[in-house]
C-alpha cells in the first residue's frame, strides 16, 4: 500500500483519541466545579463570623474611647474651675495649730534640701522653658542668655525676663542684672518650698512685683580691710567676702584674734562675740539675703521674717490675739508683741513732745523734722528729697514714665502710680475713702484728706500734732476716716467699758454661786407668791392690752450707730413722745410693749445698702424712757453685690506653685 492509503487509515484513529481527550477534560471540569463551589461557600461562612467580631471589637474600642474623653473633659472642667477659683483657696491647707510653734522647731523635721529645692528652678527669659534642680546648670543657662544678648544687641541691652522692663547701655551691669534674676529665683524657690512644707498662709500682695529687682544692687565692691575687688555677680561677691572671714577666723578652729568688722566706714565698734555674730553683721554690708517670697518677691534675711510675712496675711477670722489698745487682731504672739511696741513709744524726742516706738524712727524724725536733711538730690534739677522713694518718683517724671492700665480694652495712662491705683479701684468698684470731721455737728465729709486738713486749719483753727508736719487719719468703727488721736481715744474708752462689764459679770456669777445654797427657801416662797398673784394678773391683761392699743404710737429715733464687727452694728435707739391727736404718717411702725417688757421687731432699710438690716429693740412707754443698745446683724444680699477681683488677676502667675505634683530634685 502506498503512503496515502496508510494516512487515510490512520486519520479515524486520531479523531477518536482527540474526542476521548475532550470527554475526559469535560468530566474533570465538572468534578472541579462542585469542589470549588464548596470551597467558596466555606470561605464565605468563615468570613461572616470574623467580620462580626471585628465590629464588636470596634464598638468596644469606640465606647472605651468615649469614656476616656469624658474623663478628660471632666478633668479639664475641674482644672478650669480650680483656675477660676484660685482666690478662694481652702483654709484647711493652713496648719493653724502650728502658727505659735517656733520656726526652728517646725523646720527641724525637714532636710535642708527639702526646704530649699522642693521645686525646680525655672528660666523666665522670654519663652524659654528650661528647668533644672541644680544651681550650677541653672546659673550657667541664665548667664548664656545675657551673653547672647551682648553679642546680638548693640548699644542698648534690654532684659527679657518676665515682668522686668530693665534696659541699660552698660554691658557689665547688664550681665550682673541677669545674674541677679537667677539668684532671686533661687531665693523664691526656697520660699515656695518652705511655704509648701510648713503650710503657711498665702501671700496676697501684688504678684506683678515678684521679679522687680531694680531696687537691689547688681554690681558690688568689696570694702573689707584694704580689698577693693569689683564683682557683677552676686554669688561670686558673697563667696569672696566669706573667704576673708575664713582666712582670719577659720570655721571650727580657735583663733586668738577677737571678732571685729573690718568693713570700711563701719559704725559697729564693739567687739562681736562669735563668728556667727560676725556673719550676721556682714549681711548689712553685703546685702545678702536667705529667702524671698515667691508671690511678691520680697527679700528676707532669715526664715522667721518670711514666716511672719505670710502670717500677717492670715484671714481675720483665724487670728487669735487682739490688741488691748486698738482692737487689732494678729495671728501669733510675736506679731502682737511687735505691734505693742508701737503703743509703748518709749523713745521721746528732746526737741518736741513726739514719741516713737524705736530708736531708728526717732533718729529719722530728728534728721527730717528738726535738721531738715535732704540727702537724695536729683541729678537733673535742684530737687532734693528726704526719702529715696520720693526721688525715684521724681526721676520717673523727668523720664516721662507712664503707668498704663492693663485691663482688657482699657488704655488709660497716668503719670503717677497713685493715679493708676485710683483708676484700678474704679474698675473693681472698690469703695472710695470718706474723711469726716469729728468736731462738726453735721459731720462734714470730704473725698480727700487734704480737704479735711484745710477744714481743720481754717474752720477750727487746729494746730498740727507736735513734731509732725501733717494730720494723720484712721478708719473709725463706721468705716470713715477721722483724726487718729480721736479714734484711738474712742477705742480705748470702749475697751475699758467692756473690761468693766466683764468684771461685773464675773463678780455677779461668783456671788450667785456662793448664795445659791441659802436661797432655796426664798425661791419656794417666791413661787408660792407668784401662783397666788397670777390670777390677778390674768384679769388685768385685757385692760392693759386695750390701753396699749388706744395709746399713741411712739416715734423711734436712732441716737447713734457704730460697727462692732463684720456685718454687725450696735444701735442706740430712743423713743419720742407723740401726742394722741397728731398722727404722723412718716413714723416708723412699731409695737408698744406692755409694762412687763415686751419686745417689738423693727426692719429698717439703710440707704446705699443692698438688703435690709434687722434689729430687735425693746420699746417702752414714753414715760421714763431708757435708751437701750441693741446688736443687729446685717443680712446683705450676696447675689446683687459684685465681688471685686484680686489684684493678681492682672497677671496670672503659673510658674512656681504647681501643687498637683511635687517635682523631683535632680535635673
Amino acid at each position: 500500500m502506498d503512503k496515502r492509503s496508510k494516512k487515510r487509515k490512520s486519520q479515524p484513529s486520531s479523531k477518536v483519541s482527540t474526542v476521548a481527550k475532550k470527554l475526559k477534560l469535560a468530566e474533570e471540569e465538572q468534578t472541579k466545579e462542585p469542589a470549588a463551589s464548596e470551597n467558596v461557600s466555606e470561605e464565605a461562612v468563615a468570613a461572616v463570623p470574623s467580620s462580626v467580631d471585628q465590629l464588636r471589637d470596634l464598638k468596644a474600642d469606640i465606647s472605651s474611647w468615649l469614656e476616656k474623653q469624658e474623663k478628660f473633659d471632666q478633668m479639664d472642667l475641674e482644672a478650669l474651675e480650680e483656675a477660676s477659683n484660685h482666690d478662694d483657696e481652702p483654709e484647711d491647707d493652713i496648719d493653724l495649730d502650728a502658727l505659735d510653734v517656733p520656726v526652728g522647731v517646725r523646720c527641724a523635721q525637714f532636710s535642708d534640701t527639702e526646704m530649699r529645692k522642693s521645686y525646680k528652678y525655672e528660666c523666665e527669659w522670654g519663652k524659654c522653658k528650661f528647668m533644672s534642680g541644680t544651681d550650677r546648670k541653672y546659673f550657667l543657662h541664665v548667664e548664656s542668655h545675657a551673653e547672647l544678648a551682648l553679642e546680638t544687641e548693640a548699644g542698648k541691652y534690654t532684659c527679657r525676663w518676665d515682668l522686668c522692663e530693665y534696659s541699660t547701655e552698660d554691658g557689665y551691669e547688664f550681665v550682673g542684672h541677669v545674674h541677679y534674676h537667677a539668684y532671686h529665683t533661687k531665693l523664691k524657690v526656697h520660699g515656695a518650698s518652705l511655704h509648701l512644707l510648713l503650710k503657711l498662709p498665702n501671700c496676697n500682695n501684688d504678684s506683678r512685683t515678684r521679679n522687680t529687682i531694680t531696687n537691689r544692687p547688681v554690681t558690688f565692691q568689696c570694702e573689707w580691710n584694704e580689698c577693693s575687688d569689683r564683682f557683677n555677680k552676686a554669688l561670686h561677691f558673697f563667696h569672696h567676702v566669706k573667704g576673708h572671714i575664713d582666712d582670719m577666723w577659720p570655721a571650727g578652729k580657735w583663733s586668738s584674734q577677737k571678732f571685729s568688722c573690718m568693713w570700711a566706714l563701719c559704725t559697729t565698734k564693739s567687739k562681736l562675740a562669735s563668728r556667727k555674730d560676725l556673719m550676721k553683721h556682714l549681711v548689712s554690708h553685703t546685702t545678702e539675703r536667705l529667702i524671698a517670697c515667691f508671690n511678691c518677691g520680697t527679700h528676707f534675711r532669715i526664715r522667721d521674717k518670711f514666716v511672719d510675712h505670710c502670717n500677717r496675711q492670715l484671714e481675720i477670722a483665724h487670728r487669735k490675739y487682739q490688741c488691748d489698745q486698738c482692737g487689732r487682731y494678729y495671728a501669733t504672739k510675736p506679731l502682737l508683741s511687735n505691734h505693742m511696741q508701737y503703743h509703748r513709744q518709749a523713745h521721746a524726742c528732746e526737741l518736741c513732745p513726739a514719741k516713737f516706738s524705736s530708736q531708728g524712727l526717732l533718729a529719722g524724725h530728728i534728721r527730717i523734722k528738726h535738721l531738715n536733711q535732704r540727702d537724695f538730690k536729683c541729678p537733673q534739677c535742684d530737687y532734693a528729697s528726704h526719702y529715696k522713694k520720693d526721688l525715684v518718683a521724681h526721676i520717673l517724671g523727668h523720664e516721662g514714665k507712664l503707668f498704663r492700665c492693663e485691663e482688657f480694652g482699657c488704655n488709660v495712662v497716668y503719670r503717677t502710680l497713685l493715679g493708676l491705683k485710683k483708676h484700678i479701684s474704679w474698675h473693681y468698684n472698690l469703695p472710695t475713702p470718706v474723711y469726716a470731721c469729728h468736731l462738726c455737728d453735721n459731720h462734714s465729709r470730704y473725698k480727700s484728706s487734704t480737704s479735711l486738713k484745710k477744714h481743720f486749719l481754717f474752720k477750727h483753727d487746729m494746730a498740727r500734732p507736735p513734731g509732725l508736719s501733717r494730720f494723720r487719719f484712721k478708719p473709725d468703727t463706721d468705716g470713715m476716716y477721722r483724726l487718729q488721736s480721736f479714734v484711738d481715744e474712742k477705742l480705748s474708752k470702749h475697751h475699758e467699758e467692756q473690761q468693766a462689764l466683764e468684771q461685773q459679770q464675773n463678780s455677779g456669777e461668783a456671788n450667785e454661786g456662793t448664795g445659791s445654797t441659802g436661797s432655796k427657801g426664798k425661791r419656794k416662797q417666791q413661787t408660792s407668791q407668784a401662783k397666788a398673784v397670777q390670777p390677778m394678773q390674768d384679769e388685768a391683761k385685757p385692760t392693759a392690752l386695750a390701753e396699749a392699743m388706744d395709746a399713741p404710737k411712739p416715734k423711734l429715733k436712732i441716737n447713734s450707730m457704730k460697727s462692732i464687727g463684720i456685718r454687725k452694728f450696735q444701735i442706740e435707739l430712743g423713743v419720742e413722745a407723740v401726742e394722741a391727736e397728731s398722727s404722723s404718717t412718716n413714723a416708723v411702725p412699731a409695737a408698744t410693749a406692755s409694762p412687763s417688757g415686751g419686745g417689738a421687731a423693727i426692719a429698717k432699710q439703710l440707704p446705699g445698702q443692698h438688703g435690709t438690716v434687722a434689729a430687735e429693740a425693746a420699746v417702752r412707754p414714753p414715760v421714763g424712757i431708757k435708751q437701750e443698745k441693741v446688736e443687729e446683724s446685717n443680712h446683705f444680699g450676696t447675689e446683687s453685690t459684685k465681688q471685686p477681683k484680686d489684684v493678681k488677676d492682672f497677671m496670672v502667675m503659673k510658674r512656681y506653685l504647681k501643687s498637683s505634683a511635687k517635682p523631683s530634685i535632680n535635673a
